[in-house]
């Protein structure tokens, strides 16, 4: 699993840097990994950050790190049983590389375990 610091946002434009140093440094201490300890009760938000986060990251070309972040977000999601929000976040990740026939796979599954109708 691929993680990024905060120094590698620098890249990015100074307003969108400034978004991520400010929510970076909030939520995760300069660091996006999720807080050792964190209690269940604030992972939603944590994952929403994520989420929010790789769109970011993804819309201003840095594709690679915004799918890591959705990867990390689906599999939680899917983790805690929320089958319809880790099958969107994964989605996600096929419009940005479709070529990902491990993300397909686990789509399969997905659906194949929540019970919903499959959708193109």
């Amino acid at each position: 699993m691929q993680h990024f610091r905060i120094t590698q946002l620098f890249e990015l434009s100074s307003h969108l840097r400034a978004w991520c140093v400010r929510h970076s440094r909030k939520h995760y201490g300069f660091d996006a990994r999720p807080r050792p300890g964190a209690s269940g009760q604030d992972r939603p938000q944590d994952l929403s950050q994520l989420n929010r986060l790789g769109d970011l990251l993804a819309r201003a070309g840095k594709i690679g790190p915004g799918i890591a972040l959705f990867e990390r977000v689906a599999r939680a999601y899917a983790d805690d049983g929320f089958w319809a929000k880790a099958i969107a976040i994964y989605r996600k990740i096929l419009r940005y590389d479709p070529s990902r026939s491990d993300v397909e796979r686990q789509l399969a599954f997905l659906y194949q375990r929540s019970g919903l109708p499959i959708t193109s």
